[in-house]
């Protein structure tokens, strides 16, 4: 089924009923995902916690500690669980995406912390982990009673299958890319494809995928309008698809003739704006290719894939959008095609450009 449970400021859904032969049923895979605006304090930090003894024992505490280390520390019945993987959080606050993901027939799982801003993946696998059940999933997701959520937690998502952590694909369905043969829409291509890339060049695909994901949080879409960037036709992305820009100004204030930044950024611009999802859930598309390049999407220099932080440690690769891909197949070449904006270069370009 995928993603069945979705807790936010104002929204709790559990889409999922228990087997009612079998009131204690496990969800024997899955994932917990949270969004959380991180920074270690001087005492630990219960980010989320869960503890009841209805119908026994259990409970899911997700705990950031002084020193930046993620723990998570679980209990069903007789059964416990601690875990434990260190996030490189600094002083400074920033986005951590920080998953619990479990298979209990293959008994692996992991814990990761995703610092998207910083595009850095932390790992930690887990050889046997524990099964929240049915019952206690519901209950994280809408229970007022049971489960305490820190502030700085904005999203919290529930899962019954692996979701993949680290970078994930950013394109709406439809959104046309330039290749050899003609614009094409992104979701037909496939490994062995030309695209033309913004200098003229062309790269071949690797890998082309695609993964649903709650729209919500730091994965709610938003619209890059034509015909700014060079758009020929809107073009539906997430905060983190980055596009390149190029003009006096980049020049000016960064010493380069192109320079790449996240989508989100551009928001407050007439260029983008936020939308409305239709469904609490969408499904996002991206490609890798031979080497990071900036490809033509909709008209717009847009990049391609940037998955350095899996590509660079194999051992993170199982838990990745890339896990299925074929070793032989994995680009070498893992330089970024583009200087890459932090948000508050982005901040001082868009006031800049506008006066």
């Amino acid at each position: 089924m995928g993603w069945i449970g979705i807790r936010g400021p104002a929204e709790r859904r559990f889409r999922r009923s228990a087997d009612p032969a079998t009131p204690g049923a496990v969800l024997t895979r899955g994932t917990l995902r949270i969004e959380a605006t991180a920074l270690p304090g001087a005492v630990p930090q219960n980010l989320v916690r869960y503890a009841t003894r209805d119908p026994r024992p259990a409970g899911v505490t997700l705990v950031l500690d002084v020193d930046g280390t993620l723990r998570l520390l679980m209990r069903r019945g007789d059964r416990t669980l601690a875990a434990a993987v260190p996030t490189g959080l600094t002083d400074s606050p920033e986005c951590a995406i920080l998953s619990y993901a479990w298979d209990g027939p293959a008994r692996h799982g992991a814990l990761t912390v995703w610092l998207p801003d910083r595009r850095i993946l932390h790992h930690s696998h887990i050889g046997s982990p524990l099964e929240p059940s049915l019952q206690d999933a519901r209950r994280m997701a809408c229970g007022t009673d049971r489960i305490t959520v820190a502030p700085s937690v904005g999203l919290m998502t529930l899962s019954d299958a692996t979701e993949p952590a680290g970078p994930l694909p950013g394109i709406a369905a439809g959104a046309l890319v330039e290749t050899a043969t003609g614009p094409r829409p992104i979701e037909t291509l496939r490994p062995g494809d030309i695209v033309r890339t913004q200098d003229g060049g062309d790269a071949q695909i690797r890998w082309q995928g695609s993964v649903c994901l709650p729209a919500r949080g730091r994965l709610a879409p938003m619209v890059l309008r034509a015909p700014y960037h060079g758009l020929t036709r809107d073009l539906v992305v997430t905060g983190d698809q980055r596009v390149a820009l190029a003009g006096s100004e980049v020049e000016y204030l960064f010493g380069e003739e192109r320079v790449a930044v996240a989508a989100r950024h551009l928001l407050g611009r007439h260029s983008a704006e936020p939308v409305t999802p239709v469904s609490p859930l969408m499904t996002w598309h991206q490609i890798l290719l031979d080497r990071h390049e900036v490809m033509i999407v909709n008209g717009a220099p847009v990049e391609s894939l940037d998955a350095r932080a899996v590509l660079t440690d194999p051992a993170v690769l199982p838990a990745s959008v890339l896990r299925d891909m074929p070793a032989e197949l994995r680009p070498r070449d893992t330089r970024l095609a583009l200087p890459v904006l932090q948000g508050y270069e982005a901040v001082t370009l868009q006031s800049v450009a506008l006066g």
